[in-house]
């Protein structure tokens, strides 16, 4: 249990704002419907919002509150954006970054293990998915990678898989891999990974399916 005093209490009250915000814009939703816009989109709809993470601008990437709240907070439905990284065991991550220690605490809990690696011709050091299996990342808390962002719920939430965002039940889940070639280069196969995930979720059929699938490839991406 979190205690209420410290980063854990401000946490708190910044989640207890939070909400009451949120269900003070969501009562002010009554009332006759607006007349539809025209909007400036090829079918002239409005258009999708993708939220690359859930709502990461205040909450770390993929973690349950970002989804959650890209989610309630979106009026037409929104696209939730995982970038895949893979560990050594083909877990799937969503991080966008591929040097995990830019958005994650695992240079504290492993501080032997960063590695060099070339990625889309440039040299990079750092930590990362692939020299590390599933449960060696399980005490590996995620952060903000942008500075300008709120701290207040960093060290607070794991790394999301896959499949811990799509049990958020997004209306549109994106799943993007930027890193294929590189993936690839050392012997982890992003396009297995998909194939056997695919089936496993198709396959489910105790659950109730209401997200739509879009998967897409990067053969060559710009680092960040």
């Amino acid at each position: 249990m979190l205690e209420s005093s410290g980063k854990s209490g401000d946490m708190m009250r910044s989640l207890l704002l939070i909400s009451l915000l949120i269900h003070s814009a969501l009562g002010q939703k009554g009332g006759p419907e607006p007349p539809k816009t025209k909007w400036l989109t090829l079918n002239g709809d409005q258009p999708l919002v993708v939220a690359r993470g859930g709502y990461s601008g205040l909450f770390p990437e993929s973690t349950e509150y970002a989804n959650t709240m890209a989610k309630d907070l979106s009026t037409n439905g929104a696209a939730n954006l995982c970038s895949l990284q893979l560990t050594k065991d083909s877990t799937g991550l969503c991080l966008s970054n591929i040097l995990l220690d830019n958005a994650t605490s695992i240079a504290a809990i492993h501080p032997k293990r960063s590695s060099t690696y070339t990625v889309n011709g440039k040299e990079l050091s750092g930590w990362f998915a692939l020299d590390f299996n599933a449960k060696e990342l399980n005490k590996v808390q995620v952060m903000q990678s942008n500075p300008a962002r709120p701290d207040q719920f960093d060290g607070l939430f794991p790394i999301s898989t896959v499949e811990d965002v799509l049990n958020m039940e997004p209306e549109q889940f994106w799943l993007h891999v930027p890193y294929d070639a590189f993936y690839n280069e050392h012997k982890i196969s992003p396009a297995a990974y998909v194939q056997n995930f695919i089936r496993g979720w198709r396959g489910n059929t105790n659950v109730e399916r209401t997200t739509d699938l879009c998967l897409f490839f990067n053969f060559y991406s710009s680092l960040f």
